[in-house]
């Protein structure tokens, strides 16, 4: 059984499948989030379909992988095993909640502080003086054109979604507390914009959130693998799409499906009987 679940290291391992410390560390936590220590030293082949059934889950998160794609956890197994495998997977979505907590509050507030400027250039040229390590508090209150808040260093407090202009809330919405955006252009000017804190609300109950969880253990990640595989592909390849192809399939109808022989019964609509 821990050979097996061991295979789950492969693609991190060297030809010779070596095991490193990190490795080990993965397997251990592996039968350790599965419940299933026992059975290390347990022969794959005697192991009952439900024992199985874990044993292949720990395989698949010694693999530490950004997805993980379970087709039917609990195919062939009785009702006893069927609800431990149940319970398992329960567990491990509410391991990622518990880890993730943050993922599951609602953001209230931001806080931000900004120097406004009038050109491109301008701005560039705060970004200069930054650099240098001039503090932005000082340069808020030099350079900045929002006289309002210049006299507090830029500082503009807490607002709500809605209350800043659109470009303006995506440009804070993107930042990380402490990080400092480019130039940001509104309707006022450019902006050099501050993160300085964040209001979260009450986070989301688990039983709320459960099935979430486990769909965006899967569907989201692979999505973004899937976009992540296309943008190194189209590195190395040149990508092109046939338009007058799509065009023309939009604009062919579709055939007539085939007709039955006029000897032959048509078969009936009903879903059969099991």
């Amino acid at each position: 059984v821990y050979e097996l679940v061991a295979l789950g290291r492969q693609p991190y391992t060297n030809w010779v499948g070596n095991l490193s410390e990190t490795d080990l560390k993965f397997i251990d936590n592996a039968f350790e989030q599965t419940n299933t220590k026992h059975l290390i030293n347990a022969k794959y082949y005697e192991l009952s379909d439900g024992q199985l059934q874990k044993v292949l889950i720990a395989r698949a998160l010694a693999q530490n992988t950004g997805i993980i794609i379970l087709d039917e956890p609990t195919a062939h197994l009785d009702i006893h095993h069927t609800i431990e495998t149940f319970a398992l997977l329960k567990k491990l979505a509410k391991d990622f909640y518990d880890t993730n907590r943050a993922q599951f509050s609602s953001i209230s507030q931001l806080k931000a502080s900004h120097i406004l400027v009038k050109t491109e250039d301008e701005a560039n040229k705060v970004l200069a003086r930054l650099d240098k390590g001039d503090k932005f508090e000082n340069i808020a209150k030099a350079v900045s054109i929002d006289k309002l808040s210049a006299v507090n260093g830029g500082d503009l407090g807490f607002f709500s979604k809605g209350d800043m202009l659109p470009e303006f809330e995506k440009a804070v919405a993107g930042l990380k507390k402490g990080e400092i955006s480019g130039p940001v252009k509104t309707q006022y000017g450019y902006h050099i914009i501050k993160m300085t804190g964040i209001k979260e609300g009450p986070v989301i109950e688990f039983d709320k959130v459960k099935e979430i969880i486990m769909q965006k253990l899967s569907g989201d990640k692979q999505k973004e693998a899937f976009e992540k595989y296309m943008s190194e592909l189209r590195k190395t390849h040149k990508v092109e799409i046939n338009k007058a192809a799509l065009s023309k399939n939009s604009q062919t109808a579709p055939q007539p499906a085939p007709q039955l022989p006029a000897e032959q019964p048509v078969p009936s609509k009903e879903t059969p009987k099991k």
